[in-house]
């Protein structure tokens, strides 16, 4: 038998799916006293390399409430030609292209190896990929430039029958036609008035004449492209009008005064952006993608004045009720979001200034839409740069890795329930028999919209186990889940992915130690952060690290062994070992603690945070350290200020930054020189190793972090002494002088004073 471990891996490498528990409590009850929901972290584009898509349609159950797709799970009859659905337990007729199935003939859908499985659809038009670059012109010259070239590259990039579109903004919202010959023609609307979808489509001429008269015959696939042909071009036949075009670009002309912002009309200009591919293209793959460098300044959506000198909305003001444009932008904007959404469409924002540029108002246009954020000093960084080149990266198939217009439908046997989800999706309001009442995240629903989909896009799914205390599961009983994936892959075919999963029921009351050695603290961890994350953006911090801390608390009274009242017996078994570490460090992080972060900042954290998969997300709740020296290969170290040492260089991978930190001595000898003597080979190879090692992460992720290169003592260092378990610090000074690391100024509490605190707690009859 593989170790749970392996068995947790293999999984998560074959359905992208990591379930907190892996055997799952028989009762509704018994489920609530385990403290982490049954949940799964769920990866509906998994890569896998070795999963060829069969060509033909999932074969369905006959039962209309559960329409649940055949399965390795069911039951087939094959002398009779009949599968038993293991949802619903209906038997269903195979469909006559089933006729040969037997034993040793068996279709892919009933192989076990293939629990996940991909069809591609034939039917409906395929309609090309669409995007929208939506262009801040109040930039200065040599941002300007530089984005410009971005996104003259861009185009290289697309497939040629893509469709492209332009709009450029600033006081004025341009939205450029595309179909000119050598005379460049724009339609300029004034950022000051929002229009409703209907203004926007007359005002673009986008209604037909005559339409109402052709209302009763239906539209034929090769007339929908006519009437959006003047700003949505194929790239293959304006590539060379729009490269001149973007070339010819000016800066906003509107003089700006002495002590003012620019006029920049961002809400105006994303709304003529929706409304362009509402009445064009609605539920076909798009992307919007809108480049800022600043702060939305005026019209609907505005973040903050025109004056300088008043500042844009901090922490302390959003405390104090200060932020005067605040709630009426992020409607404006939460409207945008939804209305996207429902056209299938999504919404990337890339957003490069060295103030903040209005994320914590417009993140529900990326988060709601499954678009992409990305937050940069300019955008004539590299960090930009790279980032906006790997939204086009391309698969092993040579295709590129995003998905448009998914629905994701979730299954459950009679004895779950869905309770929600927490990720880059919204709700499609389908009430189904497995609907749970009690709501985590978006609940209420048994199938989500997911506008744009990649290969690392993961959701947090989150179940009720219904079964009552007195109706016992039978011994060997399992309960299923199924997810059904359909999208529009970027090919533009529609495919469906099917994944189904079952896990043993135990009765917690005789069987608890099974429960016990199934939990995946890895996954646990991320789902009870997405929850944290979710509800700090609707309570006060505080509040949600008392939750955290009372459910933690439990967790140890209910699987801790120890001795009433001594904390000294305290002992947890190997499965649960790290998550107390895992909470300590989710804590400190700046999904909760907002302190030193802007609030674009903490948006910007929080999307990335609830849209990656498991191994991301667990690098951003607890950073991976590694440590260089002479006394053999790199090796990863404790994430503690213990592992700080003269004669060592740290590599720190928080997701967001890779920082290189080189030890008090080596920072001397490199400021010496010893590098370029032939003598101190192997000092020079030290130095190039942790270098080599960031490379190697920065070109794989995305978006690229930001690179940060310190010495002991430097004013970067911060980077990585804000994120060490303070073992050591100012007010424990009995550890100076031995060599124990460096200490770190913070009155922060350390993990072992956590730790003695929690176990405390966990023993004490009184709590």
């Amino acid at each position: 038998m593989a170790t749970y471990l392996e068995f947790i891996q293999q999984n998560e490498e074959r359905d992208g799916v990591r379930f907190s528990w892996n055997v799952w409590p028989s009762s509704r009850l018994e489920a609530t006293r385990l403290v982490v929901p049954l949940g799964c972290l769920f990866t509906p584009l998994k890569e896998r390399p070795d999963l060829p898509p069969v060509q033909y349609e999932p074969v369905l159950c006959s039962r209309p409430t559960c329409k649940a797709v055949l399965n390795p799970l069911c039951q087939v009859d094959y002398r009779a030609k009949l599968w038993a659905c293991n949802f619903c337990f209906q038997r269903n007729q195979f469909p006559p292209t089933y006729a040969g199935i037997s034993e040793v003939n068996q279709p892919a859908e009933l192989m076990p190896q293939f629990s996940t499985i991909e069809y591609i659809v034939q039917r409906g038009p395929q309609t090309p990929l669409i995007f929208l670059y939506v262009v801040d012109t109040c930039l200065e010259e040599e941002d300007l430039q530089a984005l410009k070239e971005s996104l003259q590259m861009s185009l290289s990039l697309l497939p040629p029958d893509a469709l492209v579109g332009l709009i450029t903004f600033g006081r004025m919202v341009q939205v450029h036609e595309l179909s000119c010959e050598g005379i460049s023609k724009s339609y300029v609307f004034r950022g000051t008035k929002d229009l409703t979808a209907k203004q926007i489509q007359d005002m673009l001429g986008l209604t037909r004449p005559g339409a109402a008269a052709q209302q009763a015959r239906p539209l034929q696939p090769q007339e929908q492209p006519v009437i959006s042909s003047r700003f949505l071009q194929p790239v293959h036949k304006i590539d060379m009008n729009l490269t001149d075009l973007l070339g010819e670009l000016q800066r906003d002309p509107w003089p700006v005064t002495q002590g003012k912002r620019p006029l920049r009309s961002t809400g105006v200009s994303l709304s003529i952006a929706v409304g362009l591919l509402e009445g064009t293209f609605p539920n076909t793959g798009a992307r919007i993608m809108l480049f800022t460098g600043g702060p939305p300044t005026q019209g609907p959506g505005m973040v903050v004045g025109d004056e300088l000198k008043t500042p844009i909305r901090s922490w302390h003001d959003l405390e104090k009720d200060n932020a005067r444009f605040m709630k009426k932008a992020t409607k404006h904007y939460e409207a945008l979001a939804n209305r996207t959404a429902a056209n299938g469409h999504c919404i990337d924002i890339y957003a490069c200034a060295l103030d903040q540029t209005g994320l914590l108002e417009m993140k529900c246009c990326s988060n709601l839409t499954g678009g992409h954020m990305v937050m940069g000093d300019s955008f004539n960084t590299s960090l930009f740069k790279q980032t906006f080149q790997r939204v086009f990266n391309k698969d092993f198939n040579g295709e590129f890795r995003m998905a448009f217009g998914a629905t994701l439908e979730v299954k459950t046997s009679r004895e779950l329930k869905i309770s929600g989800a927490i990720g880059p999706c919204v709700s499609l309001n389908i009430k189904g028999p497995c609907v749970s009442e009690n709501e985590l995240g978006t609940g209420s629903t048994c199938q989500w919209k997911i506008c744009s989909l990649d290969p690392s896009s993961t959701l947090g799914l989150y179940f009720e186990v219904v079964n009552q205390h007195n109706a016992p599961i039978p011994q060997g009983g399992r309960g299923a889940v199924q997810f059904v994936t359909q999208y529009q892959h970027s090919s533009t075919q529609r495919r469906i992915r099917v994944t189904t999963v079952a896990r043993n029921w135990a009765d917690a009351q005789s069987q608890l130690q099974h429960i016990e050695a199934a939990f995946d603290q890895e996954a646990a961890a991320v789902l009870m952060a997405r929850l944290g994350v979710y509800r700090a953006e609707s309570e006060e911090g505080p509040d949600v690290l008392r939750w955290l801390d009372r459910q933690l608390i439990r967790l140890c009274q209910k699987f801790g062994q120890y001795n009433k009242d001594d904390p000294t017996s305290f002992r947890l078994s190997e499965s649960f070992s790290l998550y107390p570490q895992f909470m300590f460090h989710l804590r400190r992080s700046p999904f909760l603690q907002v302190f030193n972060n802007s609030p674009d900042e903490s948006s910007y954290y929080r999307h990335h945070f609830t849209r990656q998969d498991l191994t991301q997300s667990l690098i951003m709740i607890q950073p991976i350290l590694y440590s260089y020296s002479f006394h053999g290969p790199p090796e990863p170290v404790l994430l503690d200020s213990s592992s700080i040492l003269q004669d060592r260089i740290l590599l720190m991978d928080t997701f967001f930054q890779i920082v290189i930190y080189l030890g008090e001595t080596i920072a001397q000898w490199r400021k010496a020189g010893y590098q370029d003597m032939p003598e101190y080979e192997n000092f020079k190879h030290l130095l190039q190793a942790p270098s080599d090692d960031a490379q190697e992460i920065l070109q794989a992720r995305f978006p690229m972090p930001r690179y940060i290169n310190t010495d002991h003592g430097g004013s970067q260092a911060r980077f990585l002494l804000s994120k060490v378990n303070p073992s050591q610090t100012h007010n424990n000074l009995y550890a100076w002088g031995q060599e124990s690391g460096a200490p770190i100024l913070t009155d922060d509490v350390s993990l072992q004073v956590f730790m003695d605190h929690l176990k405390k707690l966990a023993v004490s009859t009184a709590s």
